[in-house]
């Protein structure tokens, strides 16, 4: 039973996989609104747990930025969402074939070209909060001084990242966006 669930897993795998010999065009191809929106939903199911609902970051890569920088256009974004990067937690899309790939490429590039929010606030305070009561500088590094387990607060800041902090702390949303 153990071998017949393996190769129908392989086989399957083996059938929805991007075909290797297949020549990757400059621009991508499959970018229309039923390209995106198709692109949104394999992106929900598939990337969102690791790069966030609308590619703010988490436990995978910031996408919400207009360049990212494993794919700075359509052919490396195509390459990195079939290949993955190696030494890194980003898989091979494994799950999908030669035009979801693109679909999915067309979506992760309209996460970047979303306005970004504009968050109104004192800034000499918000420096203050994360010094101290906000205890920011323990996971994050700004201006040289902080930790290294999360990314820089000046990179999360510009990528919306302070909701996932304010989840992750128990930070009162209201309270925390009020500061920043």
């Amino acid at each position: 039973m153990r071998l017949m669930c393996l190769t129908l897993f392989v086989a399957l795998t083996a059938m929805a996989q991007v075909d290797p010999e297949y020549v990757v065009p400059k621009k991508n191809p499959f970018a229309t609104p039923a390209d995106l929106k198709n692109g949104q939903q394999l992106f929900m199911g598939q990337c969102a747990r690791c790069h966030g609902s609308k590619g703010e970051g988490g436990r995978g890569a910031v996408l919400a930025q207009p360049r990212l920088r494993h794919a700075p256009d359509d052919e490396s974004l195509f390459m990195v969402i079939r290949d993955g990067i190696k030494g890194t937690e980003m898989p091979a899309g494994y799950a999908v074939d030669t035009r979801e790939t693109w679909q999915l490429a067309a979506y992760v590039r309209s996460l970047g070209r979303m306005a970004p929010e504009t968050v109104s606030g004192d800034a000499k305070h918000g420096q203050e909060l994360y010094r101290t009561k906000g205890r920011c500088a323990q996971c994050h590094i700004n201006g040289g001084q902080g930790g290294s387990l999360a990314p820089s607060s000046r990179k999360s800041a510009r990528a919306a990242a302070p909701p996932i902090c304010a989840q992750r702390f128990s930070i009162r949303r209201r309270h925390y966006r009020k500061i920043f």
